[in-house]
């Protein structure tokens, strides 16, 4: 990998709680067009890392660069804005609208349409509109939830309701995807068809990041591995190179296990 294709870069990322360093120095690196997958127990700091790269935490100290930019300090939506989008544990959905609503309000969040076009319904205001709509059929089918597109969010089946949430945060059209357990609560069958859609959002063009505990997955779907404990960053390498560090077979299981890993 060169500098030249390096979409995001973090230096000495700390953030500190009180006397608790949730996130310690963490120096990182995500290439363009890559699957990279950010591991470790539960508390290790992961979500914490996304909630500082896309603004909801401002860092103790550190920096953080996409593109070459600076983004420390900038507010959640400026970071949306640029280029970065992220879901949830939980997927954040309006509970009593349909699939297709869901993805057309979230197709219209990042519309620059302007409230007096919007008032008055303008030929640009339309225009727009027609688009959100397109974007959002588009992501629909895109998802594999077009026999669903009219079913409420909340009589959605657990594994529909997190592509959902995958597809709102893809309206923003983002370079950067952060996905957050994407795969949490699925069956064997579902994290299969889960990982495909995510394979095929990367042959899109975005890059990707994703925090999971399915270990199966991320070492078949990722290029790269990055595993914290305690806000530490102990590994990083390729999935074949991570699953044999004895660090991180430590922090998982303790010495001398490692088929959770396999």
């Amino acid at each position: 990998m060169t500098r030249e294709s390096e979409l995001l870069r973090s230096t000495k990322l700390t953030k500190n709680f009180g006397g608790v360093s949730a996130v310690s120095d963490l120096d990182l690196d995500i290439q363009a067009g890559e699957i990279m997958g950010l591991i470790g127990p539960n508390g290790a700091g992961k979500t914490t890392v996304f909630n500082l790269i896309t603004g909801f935490l401002k860092p103790t100290r550190g920096s953080i660069l996409f593109q070459d930019r600076e983004i420390v300090g900038r507010k959640p939506h400026q970071i949306a804005a640029i280029g970065i989008a992220r879901t949830f544990q939980i997927a954040k959905l309006f509970p009593d609208f349909s699939v297709l609503q869901n993805l057309l309000a979230a197709s219209h969040l990042f519309s620059r349409t302007n409230v007096w076009e919007t008032i008055c319904r303008t030929h640009r205001f339309k225009r727009r509109e027609k688009q959100g709509l397109d974007l959002a059929m588009e992501l629909v089918d895109f998802l594999g939830l077009t026999p669903w597109k009219d079913e409420t969010a909340r009589t959605l089946p657990h594994a529909h309701q997190k592509l959902c949430g995958i597809g709102v945060a893809l309206a923003s059209k983002p370079k950067l995807l952060l996905l957050d357990e994407p795969l949490e609560g699925m069956n064997p069958k579902e994290v299969d068809q889960a990982m495909a859609v995510i394979k095929k959002i990367r042959a899109g063009g975005v890059t990707i990041l994703l925090i999971e505990h399915n270990m199966r997955a991320v070492m078949a779907g990722c290029d790269r591995v990055m595993v914290l404990n305690f806000g530490q960053l102990i590994a990083k390498g390729t999935p074949e190179e991570v699953r044999h560090n004895n660090k991180v077979i430590e922090a998982y299981l303790g010495k001398g296990r490692k088929e959770y890993l396999s």
